[in-house]
């Protein structure tokens, strides 16, 4: 008689189950984080960092609005902008930002 292989069941490897969206599932949080590095400028008195951190805090739409870096739908601080070692300015956003 010949050697024969044993008989091993052939498994089927299991797909993953879909998950439904309801209520248990929640979004990401989007984070969002621009440096912009004005050191250069900054350097050779082309540019005052704290006199354009002021124009982009008066310029920046949160929500359609100018100037709204409160938040919105009880966010505190959806926006943050702030200056870093006095030559870089970094933008945190908490909500979609447009990168333009």
């Amino acid at each position: 008689m010949a050697p024969t292989k044993p008989a091993v069941p052939a498994t089927k490897p299991q797909a993953k189950k879909p998950q439904i969206r309801g209520k248990g599932l929640k979004k990401k949080k989007v984070q969002l984080r621009f440096v912009i590095d004005c050191t250069h400028p900054s350097e050779d008195s082309i540019l005052d960092v704290a006199n354009f951190e002021q124009y982009l805090k008066t310029r920046i739409k949160i929500n359609g609005k100018t100037g709204n870096f409160a938040g919105g739908k009880g966010a505190q601080h959806s926006v943050t902008l702030g200056r870093e070692k006095g030559t870089k300015i970094i933008l945190n956003s908490e909500i979609p930002f447009s990168k333009r």
